[in-house]
């Protein structure tokens, strides 16, 4: 701007050519017009100098930025200057944002900052997750009412991400966990096997990008460069590769198995026996295949399953013993091999697997013991009742 046209603050005359020295923010067109106005502009200049001083003060502070700003109470979101929806509360700050548009924001700019306070932005989405994760947490130890409340939490969190990508795998699966904790095991059912789905597809196009890639790697080895840039063509029009399960095959066996557990619930034992075979097939001759506990688990879902159809035998001799054999601490390792031994007809054989359910599990759950006592003495009344009856 030309200095014809700043005014000066004290008499309004133009080509103003001298500021104050503090807050630099009023112009004066002479050293008498600075003086006559210094009382009126004296308060203002002060208290913006402590502004100043303040503020740069909060910037250096070893805290970390946006720790001290009061928390947000519009609830108008700072983004996209609409209603809240959804909303993220920085745990920083304070400050509230949609989820959507707070996604957004990181996407576009990845290393972004609250655009108030420039406090540092945490994960939007897994945020969310770990909210999830905390109410599911909760729900997992009370019942009831309570506990529909805490699962409903869990899956409002879990949906913010799902309303801006459905294909989110990790809030998929999320989703499909609380669904089966609250108890709506035919929905999770269904949840478990659209994150299956989507991951085998997600699979699929990972491996015809690598194909691709490989391709292009021999073609510009083979000195055939326009095939090469043709390949890493397509592979940027595809865009980003899609996600799949984090741990690989981990991840996929453990999303397996709770989807066996969902169908148990539902009493869909042939279902259930479907798919833990084809994780033994998958496994094959990879005995550390998933590592020990997802073995486990594998082994005691087959049990109950085998015992379930009434396959007495093979829940004891297989699955029921690999278990105990490989945990005999675990929590209901015992249970189906002597509920199994006792619809066989052998009690004697019951009762000693019930005594050491009691004896080895998990001591520190007192659940899981007064079940194992319950079991035990069932399974002693049955025997000195039917010792009754043939004396």
């Amino acid at each position: 701007m030309s200095r014809e046209h700043i005014e000066c603050d004290a008499c309004d005359k133009p080509n103003a050519t001298k500021r104050c020295s503090n807050c630099k923010l009023v112009f004066y067109c002479s050293a008498k017009c600075q003086r006559s106005h210094w009382p009126q502009h004296k308060p203002d200049c002060r208290s913006f100098h402590q502004s100043l001083a303040a503020e740069l003060a909060y910037r250096t502070a070893p805290e970390a930025p946006g720790a001290q700003v009061p928390p947000q109470t519009t609830d108008t979101c700072g983004i996209c200057l609409e209603r809240l929806n959804q909303p993220v509360t920085l745990e920083g700050c304070g400050h509230m944002f949609c989820h959507s548009c707070l996604r957004n924001y990181q996407n576009f700019s990845p290393n972004a900052t609250c655009p108030f306070c420039r406090a540092q932005l945490p994960d939007v989405d897994q945020h969310s997750l770990d909210r999830a994760s905390m109410h599911t947490a909760r729900a997992q130890k009370i019942s009831g009412a309570e506990k529909q409340a805490q699962c409903e939490l869990a899956l409002a969190e879990v949906q913010k991400i799902l309303d801006v990508d459905p294909t989110d795998l990790r809030a998929g699966h999320m989703r499909a966990e609380i669904l089966l904790i609250a108890g709506d095991a035919e929905s999770a059912v269904t949840a478990f096997k659209a994150v299956l789905e989507l991951n085998s597809s997600n699979q699929n196009v990972q491996d015809e990008r690598r194909q691709i890639l490989a391709q292009a790697d021999a073609a510009f080895a083979a000195g055939d460069d326009d095939e090469a840039d043709r390949l890493m063509t397509m592979l940027e029009q595809g865009g980003a590769s899609p996600k799949v399960f984090a741990g690989g095959k981990q991840g996929l066996l453990e999303t397996k198995l709770k989807l066996a557990a969902a169908q148990q619930d539902m009493a869909d034992w042939e279902a259930a026996m479907e798919l833990y075979m084809s994780i033994v097939r998958d496994m094959g001759d990879d005995h550390t295949y998933g590592g020990p506990k997802l073995q486990l688990k594998l082994w005691m879902g087959m049990t109950r399953v085998f015992f379930e159809t009434g396959e007495y035998e093979r829940a004891i001799c297989g699955p029921g013993s690999m278990g105990i054999a490989m945990n005999r601490h675990y929590p209901g390792v015992h249970k189906y091999v002597a509920l199994s031994e006792k619809a066989s007809g052998d009690l004697t054989a019951a009762i000693r697997t019930a005594s050491r359910a009691v004896l080895y599990e998990a001591p520190w759950d007192p659940d899981n013991k007064a079940e194992n006592h319950a079991l035990l003495n069932d399974l002693i009344a049955q025997r000195d009742e039917s010792g009754s009856v043939t004396a």
